[in-house]
Formats: C-alpha cells, sequence, structure tokens
C-alpha cells in the first residue's frame, strides 16, 4: 500500500518537478541502482526513454536500505518513486510520484512511513497538479477501445492528444 498520483508529463516538464525536489532536499536517485551516490544536481540527472524511473531520496528521514541481492528497497527506504510519460507508436505512457504507506518489519511491527517524507511528498503532488492540471481525456486501452477518463496531464500532452496526435494509455 502507498500514496500515488498518476499524471501524464513529458519529461521537459518533470525536470521542473525534479528541480521541486531538489529544492525540497531530495537527492535524485536513478532506476534502482546499487549505489549510495545520488544526484543534487539536475545537470547530472540522465534524462532517456530507456530510464525514466528516479527515486527521490529524503536523507533526513533515514537511511537507504538494501535487498540482499543488492537493489535498493523502496518500501523500507525513504524514497519517493518518480517518473515521466515516454510516448511510443503514439501512444503516452502514465507516469506516477508513489510512496509506501510503510513496511512491516522483521517482528511483524507495522512502520510507518517518516512524517517528514510524508509531508514533502505531499508538496511534491501539489506541485505536480498544478505542472498538470486534472482534466477529462480520452483514454484507450490495450484492446483499442477508448473512454473518457478524468486525470493530471501537461497542457502540451492534452494538446497532442485533443488533435489526435497521441493516445493516452490507460
Amino acid at each position: 500500500m502507498g500514496r500515488q498520483i498518476n499524471y501524464y508529463m513529458e519529461a521537459d516538464v518533470f525536470k521542473t518537478l525534479l528541480q521541486k525536489a531538489i529544492d525540497l532536499e531530495f537527492q535524485i536517485l536513478q532506476n534502482n541502482y546499487t549505489t549510495t551516490e545520488a544526484v543534487t544536481r539536475l545537470d547530472d540527472v540522465l534524462f532517456t526513454d530507456n530510464n525514466n524511473r528516479y527515486y527521490l531520496y529524503l536523507p533526513e528521514a533515514g537511511s537507504l536500505i538494501y535487498k540482499e541481492t543488492g537493489w535498493l528497497d523502496d518500501m523500507q527506504s525513504p524514497v519517493i518513486e518518480a517518473n515521466y510519460s515516454t510516448v511510443q507508436n503514439n501512444v503516452v505512457s502514465r507516469a506516477r510520484l508513489w510512496t509506501p504507506t510503510g513496511y512491516w518489519n522483521n517482528e511483524d511491527i507495522f512502520i510507518y512511513r517518516s512524517e517528514k517524507l510524508n509531508k514533502k511528498y505531499s508538496s511534491l503532488v501539489r506541485f505536480a497538479k498544478k505542472l498538470a492540471p486534472y482534466t477529462e481525456i480520452p483514454v484507450t486501452l490495450r484492446n483499442g477501445s477508448t473512454f473518457m477518463s478524468k486525470c493530471y496531464i501537461t497542457k502540451s500532452l492534452l494538446e497532442s492528444v485533443e488533435s489526435g496526435q497521441y493516445a493516452c494509455e490507460a
């Protein structure tokens, strides 16, 4: 379980969201690399369609935790998963900000997410909603059918969807 906001947001607008995260004292972890090295400047973030998933790490909320496999444990670490939309075959992918509510420790006690992380997550969500306002758009299912859905989408992607240039995936 966790908190999540879904949106359609291209990389250029997502960069603005990442800068807000940096301003809120987050560090950017690209993908879920097995290193504790984090990016603290937007200029150091790689933006490619093959690497559009990031973790926003809040050091003041705790240390990064890694699984035995070496992968980042995003349930126990004070991170927010963030990504941006990509376009493949004229279909825009849905992206999100997500953070877990907490996790179960080895003694079967539920440990809630840090209140510091919770407040900064809420701030990022409010900012994302400004970048990608809530509106109704046609969404395409994998079987090709479409339906009207309310969602958060940036102005430029909305114009592309309304003009028929792109479709949004469900």
